[in-house]
């Protein structure tokens, strides 16, 4: 499993901060590797819902699996070659708000013998979906380090 942490710090609320992670249609906004992403299931954001996900050339149906607004969200990815779990926490930092996003990546079948030279490539797109999610909220990347 390859893992990537996050911490953004912005002014938003967390109730705005949420809203706007929750929603998986966001994705394509922030993170520059995702390509498309569409609620397909569900009645927006929430426990059940789920989106098809286009990451690069690969597509992923993505199920909303825990929701606990303000705070918590998690979904999981799939696809033969390589499963997604991405959530994203929500707590109150002064009049704005700290969010950790964390995503854990497992490759499968074939892929699992290239997992070193898919870590890297998995860390470049963090960062650059960092930036683009600090971008997003108005906010700036934290130096805390889990």
């Amino acid at each position: 499993m390859i893992t990537y942490t996050t911490v953004i710090e912005t002014q938003r609320s967390p109730e705005v901060a949420f809203a706007y992670l929750s929603d998986l249609a966001n994705l394509e906004r922030w993170d520059p590797g995702t390509k498309e992403s569409v609620q397909v299931g569900g009645d927006g954001p929430g426990l059940g819902a789920t989106y098809d996900v286009k990451v690069g050339h690969i597509s992923m149906r993505y199920a909303v699996e825990e929701f606990d607004a303000p705070s918590t969200v998690l979904a999981r990815g799939s696809h033969p070659l390589v499963m997604s779990t991405d959530s994203m926490s929500v707590e109150p930092l002064g009049d704005g708000s700290r969010v950790t996003y964390r995503a854990e990546l497992t490759p499968r079948g074939p892929l699992k013998v290239l997992n070193p030279m898919f870590d890297r490539l998995f860390q470049r797109m963090g960062d650059d979906a960092a930036e683009g999610l600090a971008r997003a909220l108005n906010g700036r990347r934290s130096n805390i380090h889990l």
